[in-house]
């Protein structure tokens, strides 16, 4: 059973220092830990659907603005059909910032992903 803490770790470590599962399980091997990788996705991904509500939530937030910034980054996303094959996804950020205005809202971003436009 992985508590709190770890949960947190394995989560940090895959989207802000975008450690690969394969290589955290190599380090949680060297501390004697040896949770196999199906293991680890099996953890994020229940741990993003937990995550869903705020997700939504924060959406709209975001969206109930009078003004929303919004851009797409292209960003390469591999595929299992072919080895080596890249396909082009899109990262979707949209902002909401009154304080140029005088807005009172706190500013907040929200973020999707999408595999086409």
């Amino acid at each position: 059973m992985a508590g709190p803490g770890l949960l947190a770790h394995l989560l940090v470590g895959k989207y802000c220092d975008h450690l690969p599962l394969n290589r955290q399980a190599e380090i949680y091997a060297r501390e004697k830990l040896d949770p196999h990788r199906s293991t680890l996705t099996d953890w994020v991904g229940r741990s993003t659907a937990l995550q869903e509500p705020l997700d939504e939530h924060i959406g709209k937030l975001v969206r109930a603005g009078p003004v929303v910034f919004a851009d797409d980054t292209p960003v390469k996303m591999q595929t299992g059909a072919k080895a080596g094959k890249a396909h082009t996804a899109r990262l979707w950020s949209y902002v909401r910032y009154e304080r140029p205005w005088c807005g009172q809202a706190p500013p907040c971003a929200w973020y999707q992903f999408s595999v086409d436009r």
